[in-house]
């Protein structure tokens, strides 16, 4: 991975762990206009925060995440206290099968991953402290994978471009050429 992935998965991780409510949601278009912040997931319980953190799957298979969180406190597994994991990406997207994967397992248990693409910070991706001690800090995202879909911001891509999680090799196609064409991923060398 690059330096700016590696400093920024330390950083993201750190404010992370720096304070205990988080709100992850993005800003509504226009940006000039009133800046309404949406969110999609806030985390109420402290939650404790590792880096390269493997998640175990089946059969002796795994995942590892830049990012992974879990509630320190509650042991529930629900949608109010979900495992949520932070990729940070810069050149490089998940392969197919990993994405795969993903998609499954997020449909399965409540777990979010949640994208933090280098190119678009701090434009699209951001992190904001609270504004009280009490507060909840802001981290500003634009993609994150849940219910075994890929959303950009609040719309699944199966209602955005019609393209179904059904049909794994069109679907993760669509997503990636998206994000390249966009500007979310840069081109490595």
């Amino acid at each position: 991975e690059s330096e700016a992935h590696e400093e920024q998965k330390r950083m993201v991780r750190a404010f992370l762990s720096k304070y205990e409510k988080h709100d992850m949601g993005y800003y509504e278009r226009p940006w000039n206009k009133d800046k309404g912040f949406e969110s999609l997931l806030k985390l109420k319980y402290e939650y404790q925060w590792g880096t390269e953190v493997q998640f175990g799957l089946v059969y002796g298979k795994f995942v590892r995440f830049d990012i992974f969180g879990r509630s320190k406190d509650e042991i529930q597994l629900t949608d109010r206290c979900p495992l949520v994991a932070i990729e940070i990406v810069d050149t490089h997207f998940h392969s197919r099968e990993a994405f795969k994967v993903l998609l499954e397992t997020s449909r399965n248990i409540p777990l979010v991953v949640a994208y933090y693409f280098i190119p678009v910070a701090p434009r699209l991706n951001c992190v904001k402290k609270p504004e009280r001690s009490n507060g909840y800090s802001r981290i500003r995202l634009q993609c994150y994978i849940a219910d075994g879909s890929f959303w950009f911001r609040n719309e699944r891509v199966e209602e955005m471009a019609g393209v179904a999680p059904e049909s794994p090799d069109v679907y993760y196609n669509f997503i990636r050429e998206k994000l390249c064409a966009d500007g979310y991923i840069r081109p490595s060398n």
